[in-house]
Parts: structure tokens; C-alpha cells; sequence
């Protein structure tokens, strides 16, 4: 049975952007990592079960219309390439102090700008 890692999507985005990350990151795990099985997790439920019972977790992308759904539950994480939204009031959340450890134990993370 394969290992599986959890790669970020969101269903209801029309950013075209994400969804060619996750395309390319699912690829890459398939040609690199074959004893990994990608798994898709839905960028608004970071904070739910399934995706704590993943090995890892690949997260890309914009971040997020709910907030609320932070920090991602799995200890594992690989963050490429991170916007942090300022929409939704994702970036009031998501910046709070209190997350400044959660970041320091998952440096270094890569982010799409400023």
C-alpha cells in the first residue's frame, strides 16, 4: 500500500494558477516519489481530519476565502509557494502572532510575493 501525500487544490477556484500547481506537484510526486500515492485536499477544510491522517502535505496557493479552517492539521508540511489573501479577512487570520510558531517549525516557506 502506498503512502499517501496530501496536495493542496480548492474546487472552487477560478485562479487557473493554483490549479497548475497542483497539476505540476502531483506530477512530480508521480515521477519522483512512486512510493507515494497524491492525494487531493481541499484547501478551505486545512483543519479537518483527513487531512491529519496524510504523511505529508504539499501546500501551494492563495490563501483563503475561510480563514477560519487554519492552520492545516498535518504535522508534515512542505509550503512552496503561499499568497496570503487579503480578501475575506484571510490575512488578519492567517498573520495572527499566535501562528508565528506553527511557521517557525515549517521554515522555510516559499512565497509567491510579498
Amino acid at each position: 500500500m502506498k503512502k499517501k501525500i496530501g496536495v493542496v487544490y480548492c474546487q472552487e477556484s477560478a485562479n487557473i494558477g493554483d490549479d497548475v500547481q497542483t497539476v505540476v506537484i502531483v506530477d512530480l510526486i508521480k515521477r519522483i516519489k512512486p512510493e507515494f500515492e497524491p492525494v487531493l485536499v481541499e484547501r478551505e477544510r486545512l483543519n479537518s481530519e483527513k487531512v491529519e491522517e496524510r504523511e505529508s502535505l504539499i501546500v501551494s496557493g492563495w490563501f483563503m476565502k475561510h480563514p477560519e479552517n487554519w492552520p492545516p492539521r498535518n504535522r508534515n508540511i512542505l509550503f512552496i509557494s503561499m499568497h496570503i489573501s487579503t480578501q475575506y479577512g484571510a490575512s488578519g487570520v492567517i498573520q495572527r502572532d499566535k501562528f508565528a510558531e506553527f511557521y517557525k517549525n515549517h521554515e522555510p516557506i516559499g512565497c509567491r510575493d510579498k
